[in-house]
């Protein structure tokens, strides 16, 4: 279905408050509302962002970013088109060493017999954000955290935004966003390699990829890893995501630990989208289609949307619906 919506479009430039290592607050120029001819733009309109997608034998679901009554929401689907948000908390107790009111991006997996999941919390003892990771029998949770302590958590920065991957070799990676650009650095993606348990790092992290090419800003984020066609794509966000900016871009590359080249273009932005999506990001994909959040049109949550997803050979291409003219 195809209707007129108003839209408050986000002006890119912004003025950024850090608030110290936690965090940055952001307080994008807004202008005035315009009524514009655009597709419907979520599969699940509700505050669901950084949507995580797992494929089961009785359908998908879906895990996204807290909200008012679950630190890890849940929504399931029969055919990845049709969603039903639950009033599941797949993670309803918290780690001890998490303080509550931040649990973002998770990433849940079937892995040796049950599943884990990654996600970002904030250090009590250091007050930046860090990954942890839980595990459960069932998909649904509720999933316990393993360990005392963060799995990730680099000093002074922290880092959020886990990433399972799996090498054709069979081997567990994790890779993460070192959020240095909280507090006046650059964000960095970065992978290392995991015990066959999948919940202990099992060597040396390597940096992967920095925010420094136009219209990242200073800030690349949300890695999604897949080997395809004989390359490695790592899907990622770029820019700062309260803002038009904030869009899905690609690199590639022969080799797990790189180098990485990126693409020249966006694969998904507000606007190559002809402001269809605001600010579309924190993707994740299927052999078939990409799921990522964004804005609705009065700028107050993140929706997931989602959209056919097709390869030239090992390069991503999304499927655009248009307004009938």
């Amino acid at each position: 279905m195809h209707r007129r919506r108003r839209m408050m479009l986000v002006a890119a430039a912004a003025a950024v408050v850090c608030l110290g290592v936690a965090g940055c607050s952001f307080e994008p120029e807004r202008s005035a509302a315009v009524d514009v001819d655009l597709p419907e733009p979520f599969a699940l309109d509700a505050d669901f962002a950084d949507p995580d997608i797992l494929s089961t034998t009785e359908g998908m679901i879906a895990y996204a970013t807290q909200s008012e009554d679950a630190h890890v929401q849940v929504a399931t689907s029969p055919d990845g088109q049709r969603w039903t948000l639950t009033d599941t908390d797949a993670m309803p107790v918290l780690p001890d060493w998490v303080r509550a009111g931040d649990t973002w991006a998770p990433d849940v997996v079937a892995w040796e017999g049950g599943h884990l999941l990654f996600h970002t919390s904030t250090d009590d003892a250091s007050g930046v954000q860090c990954i942890g990771v839980a595990r459960s029998r069932s998909a649904l949770g509720p999933f316990v955290e393993v360990g005392e302590a963060p799995l990730v958590c680099p000093t002074g920065v922290g880092a959020i935004d886990a990433s399972f991957f799996v090498d054709v070799d069979g081997s567990a990676h994790l890779l993460w966003k070192v959020d240095a650009n909280c507090c006046g650095g650059t964000g960095e993606i970065w992978i290392a390699p995991l015990d066959h348990s999948g919940t202990r790092l099992e060597g040396p992290a390597t940096l992967l990829l920095s925010a420094d090419t136009p219209g990242e800003g200073r800030v690349v984020e949300a890695p999604t890893l897949v080997w395809r066609d004989g390359r490695y794509v790592l899907l990622h966000s770029a820019g700062d995501y309260y803002t038009l900016e904030y869009s899905i871009r690609w690199a590639s590359s022969s080799a797990l630990l790189g180098p990485y080249v990126k693409a020249p273009q966006p694969l998904l932005s507000t606007e190559s989208s002809d402001f269809a999506y605001i600010g579309p990001g924190g993707q994740d994909v299927t052999d078939d289609r990409i799921f990522f959040h964004s804005w609705d049109a009065g700028h107050g949550y993140r929706g997931m949307s989602s959209l056919a997803l097709t390869w030239d050979g090992y390069r991503p291409q999304v499927v655009l619906e248009r307004a009938p003219d």
